[in-house]
């Protein structure tokens, strides 16, 4: 699978890249392409080979970045390995640079997603939303990719895709994959949240009730602090089916439980509105 070109998301097997104008060689670079990603050694002559490999601490290799080109490279993307647990909903990242996402991690640290996600767009929330429902019942080494953007305080935007592959031993699923930093994206997703959020003035927390776990908030109140959303899923009864009262961040809101899937999964939004707003 090619993750990515140049910084800019690919998801295509290589011969489709190829195919597609995606990556401009025609039959006899392919075919050296594939040779050197398999052996990290080539004889051509005049023709610069260089490699980068992308390694995780659990897992080994995740990616492979090559340069073939008559000069050599003069910069490199910024890549990230992670493992994403989808039960206990905690990630560990290693890397060229794992303190992008500003949330104060080390590499090989595991952390729980909301550190990651905290400053999460709502649009990509929704998009999260949907791919975490089909990662808990996708079969094994199911492909799995998206585009994604954090709104950090006191800096720029950071637009990152992150790509891998679905790992399935027993009860337990993860996502072993690779991330690069994207100059802009590619495609936006349609925000199904934003408007939601913007309107009724709502904050709305995404969870994985059998784990206890919170993946982001977005909305009025968002980002909610790490111990507020740590009360919300070991505190509350998030299988209540009707409004109840939660205290967060020493706000008062009105709770709802909306599930993703069906009324006894894991996953679920909790709508939050501040007490005493129509």
């Amino acid at each position: 699978m090619v993750h990515s070109i140049g910084g800019v998301p690919c998801q295509r097997t290589l011969r489709r890249a190829v195919k597609s104008n995606l990556l401009d060689v025609d039959r006899d670079g392919m075919m050296l392409l594939t040779d050197y990603a398999r052996t990290r050694t080539c004889s051509t002559p005049g023709l610069h080979a260089d490699h980068h490999l992308v390694e995780h601490p659990e897992c080994g290799v995740t990616g492979m970045a090559v340069w073939l080109h008559p000069t050599p490279p003069t910069e490199r993307c910024v890549l990230n390995s992670w493992v994403m647990d989808l039960a206990d909903l905690t990630t560990v990242t290693s890397g060229d640079n794992v303190s992008l996402m500003a949330d104060g991690r080390a590499a090989g640290e595991q952390r729980p997603i909301q550190d990651l996600w905290r400053f999460l767009t709502p649009a990509d929330a929704a998009t999260l939303v949907t791919r975490y429902k089909a990662a808990v019942v996708d079969p094994d080494n199911t492909w799995v990719g998206f585009e994604w953007t954090l709104d950090l305080p006191d800096a720029p935007p950071l637009h990152m895709f992150s790509g891998g592959r679905l790992r399935v031993e027993g009860e337990r699923r993860q996502i072993a994959g690779t991330s690069v930093v994207l100059a802009e994206r590619t495609q936006e997703p349609p925000d199904l949240l934003g408007p939601l959020v913007e309107f009724a003035s709502i904050t709305l927390a995404l969870v994985n009730r059998l784990a206890r776990s919170a993946v982001t908030s977005v909305g009025a109140d968002a980002p909610l602090s790490y111990e507020a959303l740590c009360a919300l899923v070991t505190e509350y009864d998030l299988y209540e089916t009707g409004v109840f009262p939660v205290e967060l961040d020493g706000i008062e809101f009105d709770a709802r439980v909306v599930p993703i899937a069906d009324m006894e999964g894991g996953a679920a939004t909790v709508m939050l509105r501040r007490r005493g707003t129509a």
